[in-house]
């Protein structure tokens, strides 16, 4: 019992000192670019020593990551969100794919330089992890009858989001110059379809 609440006291202050660090780090990565973004700088306007930066963050690409997790960590929640909704699991699908495009909309500054620096490679690649909750909501829609009965949710999921990624990288590369939530929805509707077909394919 004594040691549990300053436990958790001296926790939460990394944790407040992290994100702390960590937004600061995002700011300046949007108003100078990811190059020109220093641990001066970034403890600067963190208002924290040069230090505590380092010991958070020992290497740049570590507020990289940093920022990829925290994403995709938000993701996974959205996406479990979207799929707990009520509504036939094909709806909730469509409902996925656009809170996933808003959602890149408001991050597009910051993921935009990062992905044009080169370092925006850990989460946003082809054959990363989906978020657990898009199998789910696949499965749903295959014990509903809206999908094939013979389905593998895992594998159609991988799918999905792999379609997502790339969509993605091409929306990040035109600096948004098509409205994404429009362009996912119409490759996941083509990819549905086929989940949906009836007859199994014939060999490889």
């Amino acid at each position: 019992m004594t040691t549990t609440a300053p436990t958790g006291r001296r926790e939460r202050r990394k944790r407040e000192t992290r994100d702390r660090i960590l937004t600061a780090a995002v700011d300046l990565i949007v108003e100078r670019g990811y190059e020109a973004t220093t641990y001066d700088l970034i403890a600067e306007h963190a208002d924290l020593g040069r230090q505590t930066v380092f010991n958070h963050f020992p290497r740049k690409d570590d507020l990289v990551c940093a920022w990829v997790q925290d994403r995709r960590d938000r993701l996974d929640t959205l996406t479990a969100e979207k799929t707990a909704a009520d509504g036939p699991p094909l709806r909730r699908l469509r409902a996925v794919f656009e809170a996933m495009a808003d959602f890149d909309d408001r991050e597009r500054a910051v993921a935009r330089e990062l992905y044009a620096a080169g370092v925006l490679v850990r989460g946003f690649l082809p054959g990363a992890p989906p978020p657990p909750a898009l199998g789910a909501l696949l499965a749903l829609a295959r014990d509903a009858g809206e999908l094939d009965a013979d389905l593998d949710p895992v594998p159609a999921a991988e799918i999905l989001f792999d379609t997502y990624i790339g969509t993605l990288q091409r929306w990040l590369e035109s600096d948004g110059a098509f409205p994404l939530a429009r362009a996912l929805n119409a490759k996941a509707a083509l990819v549905v379809r086929g989940f949906a077909a009836s007859a199994a394919p014939e060999g490889p």
